[in-house]
């Protein structure tokens, strides 16, 4: 009886790895995208005024959890020597404890709050637009804090870097759901 319990949480574990190893590629994937349009929206080093990866960060979270928080961790910091090359991984390590870790808290409460079941079947419009808008200005000030206290930029930029991330944010994230809701309703009339 003791070795198909282990068997079980072996196999929860291997999928909750499999999930977030899938959500890290499809944030890779999103990422790598980003670099291709970074030039037409960048504001500044580390900030667009449209990021596509931060919506995939908030699904992520909200479709697997801990699971999908784990997965844009690990991939995070691989993109993070893109971003930041100069910097330690122990700053790397930081910004994305911070830029993946605050966020995910951050849903977590609201979701609390909004009384969200885990399988998001209450979710409404209104939901989103407010867990993006927390999540955004969370991630964004945190990073923008976390930034300027390693110096990497300075007090003068810390207002406008914090609302050029946290507008880009909020906007990858609007076109990520949109997508996501637009395949669902088309892949629901297939049927």
């Amino acid at each position: 009886m003791k070795f198909q319990f282990i068997s079980v949480s072996l196999l929860s574990v291997l999928e909750g790895l499999a999930l977030a190893t899938f959500c890290g590629l499809v944030y890779y994937a999103a990422f790598f995208l980003q670099t291709m349009i970074s030039p037409w929206v960048n504001y500044t080093q580390g900030i667009d005024w449209l990021f596509i990866p931060a919506g995939i960060k908030l699904v992520a979270f909200m479709i697997a959890g801990v699971w999908g928080f784990l997965g844009i961790a690990v991939f995070g910091l691989i993109t993070a020597f893109d971003v930041w090359q100069s910097d330690s991984l122990a700053v790397h390590v930081g910004n994305i404890l911070i830029w993946a870790g605050v966020p995910y808290v951050t849903y977590r409460f609201v979701a609390k709050m909004l009384s969200l079941d885990l399988e998001l079947i209450n979710l409404k419009y209104a939901h989103v637009v407010a867990i993006a808008l927390a999540t955004t200005l969370t991630s964004s000030v945190g990073s923008s804090l976390y930034q300027y206290l390693i110096n990497n930029r300075g007090f003068d930029m810390l207002t406008l870097t914090t609302f050029a991330m946290a507008i880009g944010d909020f906007i990858g994230t609007g076109v990520c759901v949109f997508a996501l809701t637009f395949a669902v309703r088309k892949s629901g009339k297939g049927i």
